[in-house]
């Protein structure tokens, strides 16, 4: 009995992935990343993402080779030190962070499966949506989707394509220590091609989950618009062309009233629950996402500056420019998409003043009462227990990675003038 259930738990998030986790579900399906492996895998080798196991491999052999560099004290000609070894350090950093995130993911999977079922369950009972917030919502994630993969198709265009723009003898998109000749073909160009295929690749797992948490926000957010606008609409409201009404007709309003309302409170309940979850999903991984590209944004600022000021090799800025992109996008579209959460919350408590309350029985006005009370504190997703994402936490990020980037010049600034 117990696995007939947890067949058809899985059946049912597999299901709700492919609409509500936006088109980045069908990559980690892929992987086999999700849904969740059946009662019938665990403990075999079937059960294991083998595709994702595969693409870690690459991953750890790229980081070795990333850290090796780094040991080996980086380039050798002088001005290009900085910039290599700084690229270096974002590198094995970004996969490291990656690595992170996609395992914590993979260890969330329950608490995203029970999301994925409240946001169904919501869907089936509450089907009013008279502004359309749902379609809306799905719509925004595919655009997301598209744009942000534009974005990253670009940035790994310009990383691989630089090399050969620069000239300067024959360099790799990537910083690597290598034990072989690197520079002799066909290494070279076998090479080249990894890397160069790793750029495309690799960062398409973090983007696709990233898309599943825009989606997942989205239709959080999309589920509050629906809620404020289905308890603005309850209560009783007498017509002024019948100032007059029966007992019955009033007593039989007011409690088709009070069970809308009722269903309106269930409805914010399994919001909240959905909250939650989401958050639990997210605490570690987004905040650790936040993190790294913060530095990420300071180092990709600092290669800039130092190309521009020493080299001035144009191809090298436009490729830390485009993938800069990348990651001030991920940094903003968490807060900004959080932020809409924490909007369509604060709307909660004006639509539950807007309703029909002045004249409904004492019954539904305890329920305004109690719903009012619990709609003031507004619902918001809060990563690493500290970081509330919102539109504040975007300019705070903005500002960590104004002071490390400070920091990292000047103590450069400083090197040279002793130098």
């Amino acid at each position: 009995m117990r696995v007939t259930t947890v067949h058809k738990e899985t059946a049912v998030a597999s299901e709700a992935g492919r609409d509500l986790m936006g088109p980045g579900e069908a990559v980690l399906r892929l992987l086999k990343v999700w849904p969740p492996p059946g009662p019938e895998a665990r403990g075999r080798l079937r059960g294991l993402p083998f595709p994702l196991l595969a693409l870690q491999a690459g991953m750890l052999a790229v980081l070795a080779s990333t850290a090796a560099y780094i040991h080996q004290g980086g380039a050798t000609e002088g001005d290009a030190q900085e910039h290599h070894v700084t690229v270096s350090i974002f590198v094995a950093g970004t996969i490291i962070g990656m690595m992170v995130k996609i395992w914590s993911f993979m260890g969330q999977r329950g608490h995203m499966q029970l999301l994925l079922s409240l946001l169904l369950e919501m869907r089936r009972r509450y089907q009013r949506d008279d502004t359309g917030a749902r379609p809306r919502a799905q719509a925004q994630g595919v655009t997301l989707f598209y744009i942000l993969q534009v974005n990253a198709v670009a940035a790994a265009v310009a990383w691989s394509a630089q090399p050969l723009v620069s000239g300067g003898g024959r360099r790799l998109p990537l910083p690597a220590w290598l034990p072989f000749d690197a520079t002799a073909s066909p290494y070279y160009e076998a090479v080249y091609a990894g890397q160069s295929l790793s750029l495309l690749l690799v960062p398409q797992i973090s983007l696709c989950l990233n898309i599943c948490y825009f989606a997942l926000m989205l239709h959080l957010a999309a589920e509050l618009a629906v809620l404020c606008d289905n308890v603005a609409a309850v209560g009783w409201r007498r017509p002024s062309k019948q100032p007059h009404h029966q007992p019955q007709d009033r007593e039989f309003a007011a409690q088709s009233e009070n069970r809308l309302l009722e269903d309106n409170v269930r409805h914010h309940q399994l919001i909240i629950r959905a909250v939650s979850e989401l958050q639990q999903i997210t605490s570690t991984s987004v905040y650790i996402h936040l993190f790294v590209n913060m530095i990420n944004v300071c180092s990709h600022i600092f290669v800039i500056s130092v190309v521009l000021l020493e080299t001035g090799d144009m191809a090298v800025v436009v490729s830390i420019a485009s993938s800069l992109a990348v990651f001030l996008s991920g940094i903003a579209l968490y807060c900004i998409i959080g932020h809409t959460i924490i909007d369509q919350s604060e709307r909660l408590p004006l639509a539950v003043y807007s309703s029909g309350w002045t004249g409904a029985d004492m019954s539904f006005r305890r329920t305004v009462s109690i719903l009012m009370v619990r709609a003031a504190q507004p619902l918001s997703i809060t990563v690493g227990k500290m970081r509330v994402l919102s539109k504040p936490t975007f300019v705070q990020v903005l500002n960590g990675s104004y002071t490390l980037f400070n920091f990292l010049y000047r103590t450069q600034s400083d090197k040279e003038r002793k130098g």
